[in-house]
């Protein structure tokens, strides 16, 4: 488990910002090919979005961020 320590200060905080600061990629971890993979699948509209994201094991809102 990772221990976050926030200070105070004026402004939001960027996730992605923060993740790279850890070594973590952007996509929430994922590798850009799965991402690439996920959106291009979504574009088939073989599946709904929700349960096209629940087969991969990611959250629709995710899934929506990637096709954005």
């Amino acid at each position: 488990m990772h221990k976050v320590s926030l200070t105070r200060f004026s402004g939001h905080l960027h996730c992605s910002e923060i993740l790279a600061q850890k070594g973590v990629p952007d996509g929430q971890g994922h590798p850009a090919e799965f991402r690439q993979r996920a959106v291009e699948l979504a574009r088939l509209r073989e599946k709904p979005l929700r349960q096209l994201a629940a087969d991969l094991g990611i959250s629709d809102q995710t899934l929506s961020n990637w096709i954005k």
